[in-house]
């Protein structure tokens, strides 16, 4: 099932992160895909504070992972930037496949296509359009994840 949302503004993609991260349960991969600047670090930047995580979150392009521990609980928040990355090696070096089984986390992919048959099937998948008016994100998950997106 897919809904599409259209944003005007960074705060407004920054708040659509923000209200699906509180839907989201632990053991969640959220796969992002969209050119530069689309909006992909902003919504995870929503996304994180929508968890409760009040450090400040920058795409990790050029070291590939920032690791943030989520609040009250085990687990963390795995943010991804594969924009970099050349090859398997690079995707090894992380150890995607194995932070993606971690069930008290929650992982955050974007430049997902250079990672696809490294994640899980079932995953979010979220689309980042730039159009004339701000953005169009497509948001691809199960149908009750998706009644909460306004």
């Amino acid at each position: 099932m897919k809904q599409i949302v259209a944003t005007r503004t960074e705060n407004e993609t920054e708040a659509l992160g923000r209200q699906l991260a509180g839907r989201i349960k632990p053991g969640t991969t959220v796969a992002l895909y969209g050119e530069l600047g689309s909006g992909k670090t902003v919504f995870t930047r929503g996304f994180a504070r929508g968890l409760g995580i009040a450090k400040r979150i920058i795409s990790p392009t050029f070291i590939l992972l920032r690791e943030y521990q989520l609040p009250q609980s085990k687990g963390r928040l795995y943010h991804l930037d594969l924009y970099r990355v050349r090859g398997t090696e690079d995707l090894r070096s992380i150890d995607l496949i194995e932070l993606t089984k971690e069930k008290d986390s929650l992982v955050v992919v974007e430049w997902a296509e250079k990672a696809k048959k490294y994640l899980p099937r079932k995953r979010m998948e979220i689309s980042f359009v730039m159009v004339p008016e701000g953005r169009k994100i497509t948001v691809k998950s199960n149908e009750a994840l998706l009644r909460y997106i306004r």
